[in-house]
């Protein structure tokens, strides 16, 4: 096994603008490769599948490798067998046995513990681009899209429902369309997870696929959108409780659609300047509880990473840049083909803040590179109290932890024990000064205090 050692970048920090106050640390580079993998496709992805409480990298590079983290400065690469992927795309437990497995475009790496994986190569058409459950019966299921590099083809969107044993009964949901974004989400809140597509044949492109347990209904929108997008996400963007519906066209602003009792019947498109748009992810950066993005924006010279700081009911600061890349030497750049979905989220250092990870295949050195959320979180508590201030103990615990909070054991704050993969297991409000960890296995656990925004580890012996 070879070991990789993280070196540091130069790119520029975050600037603020207009009272942003969303900031990130320099770029860290966690991995190089050699030229030979110019024009990387598809984003690694950061995770911790052996819930250690240290980053792993999950990485298709002609074959799936994955990059098991020592510390937050050391990768080594495991001995895998042959597994061709081109699109790792989420970890999560599959098979229901409490391990974190891998979820690619084409198939399911289950986690046997120790570093030892079963290949699960379902029988499927087309590529797997979500795995959740839609029918609530405890099992994930897999939607995938066919033809999806071909728009002469008529392309189909299929759920394939999980029977158990890795055996899938599948069902068309739609078919003739090309289909440039989709996302999962229960757009009308009633505990199923519906889907919802952009159609680029169509002059009205958003589809909403209602899901009815075994099957779903269909219906477009009334809303007017450019072709070629390159990003499409649910997200609840005015905290009213619904999912509205955010896309972009290549080089456009970000256009949203309100979710509310005119979904279908109205026309009206929110639009969100921002600086030749290319692709965009979100999240909550400064844990104010208002959406944020983070997209790529670029020209014939060069790309962007922006961040763009959520006000509430769809308003925005001004956005401010994480870094800047030339053009590399002989290469036409920007390529949307080669950028779409290469932003990742994730708390690499576990310090309870969502930070960017950038795998940048297209520089005369292919790098992934970590950028540090250095935000200072916008709840008032994280202000007025320094995180040393919170004393967990005894930590390793065999099964009570003592809170103290500026000396003084804490009443009725509440908690949250969550795995290294963000598990919630348990939680509660501090009762006369502890919490109780006898029901735990014992592992590293994160213990989240809602309040004050604050994570701290704690070891069940």
């Amino acid at each position: 096994m070879k070991k990789i050692l993280i070196l540091f970048i130069f790119i520029n920090l975050c600037k603020s603008l207009d009272a942003q106050n969303i900031s990130f640390n320099d770029g860290v580079t966690l991995l190089e490769f050699p030229n030979e993998y110019l024009g990387l496709l598809h984003p690694s992805l950061p995770c911790d599948y052996n819930e250690d409480g240290i980053s792993d990298l999950t990485i298709a590079l002609t074959k799936l490798r994955i990059y098991k983290g020592y510390d937050i400065e050391n990768l080594e690469s495991l001995d895998l067998p042959n597994i061709y992927v081109t699109n790792p795309l989420k970890t999560m437990d599959f098979d229901n046995d409490g391990d974190v497995d891998i979820i690619t475009n084409s198939k399911i790496i289950l986690n046997d513990q120790q570093d030892q994986f079963t290949i699960v190569n379902p029988v499927i058409e087309g590529e797997i681009i979500e795995a959740v459950d839609f029918n609530n019966d405890g099992l994930s299921d897999l939607f995938t899209h066919t033809n999806e590099d071909n728009i002469f083809s008529d392309q189909e969107l299929i759920v394939y429902y999980n029977k158990g044993n890795n055996e899938f009964e599948d069902v068309v949901i739609h078919s003739g369309g090309v289909y440039s974004g989709t996302d999962v989400g229960d757009i009308n809140n009633d505990g199923y997870l519906d889907i919802v597509a952009i159609d680029e044949l169509e002059d009205f492109p958003v589809i909403i696929f209602n899901n009815e347990i075994s099957s779903f209904s269909f219906q477009r929108t009334k809303h007017l959108l450019s072709t070629s997008h390159t990003s499409l996400s649910l997200v609840d963007l005015d905290s009213d409780g619904d999912l509205d519906i955010t896309t972009n066209g290549v080089y456009s602003d970000l256009k949203c659609i309100e979710n509310n009792e005119f979904l279908y019947q109205d026309n009206a498109i929110i639009s969100i300047s921002t600086p030749q748009i290319i692709y965009f992810n979100h999240n909550d950066f400064n844990a104010d509880g208002i959406t944020d993005f983070v997209f790529f924006a670029g020209t014939s010279s060069k790309v962007n990473i922006y961040v763009l700081e959520g006000k509430g009911k769809f308003e925005f600061y001004n956005y401010g840049e994480i870094a800047s890349f030339e053009k590399p030497a002989g290469f036409s750049y920007p390529n949307v083909n080669y950028i779409v979905n290469n932003l990742s989220i994730f708390d690499y250092d576990f310090d309870g803040k969502k930070d960017v990870i950038y795998t940048d295949g297209f520089s005369d050195t292919n790098q992934i590179v970590w950028y540090k959320n250095t935000t200072v979180p916008s709840n008032v508590y994280n202000v007025k109290l320094n995180e040393n201030t919170i004393i967990l103990s005894p930590n390793p615990t065999l099964d009570n932890v003592r809170i103290t909070i500026d000396g003084n054991l804490s009443e009725n704050i509440t908690y949250e024990i969550m795995t290294s993969n963000g598990k919630i297991l348990k939680s509660g409000q501090v009762k006369n000064g502890f919490i109780d960890f006898t029901s735990l296995e014992s592992g590293l656990y994160f213990v989240r205090f809602n309040e004050i925004g604050i994570l701290k580890k704690v070891c069940k012996l």
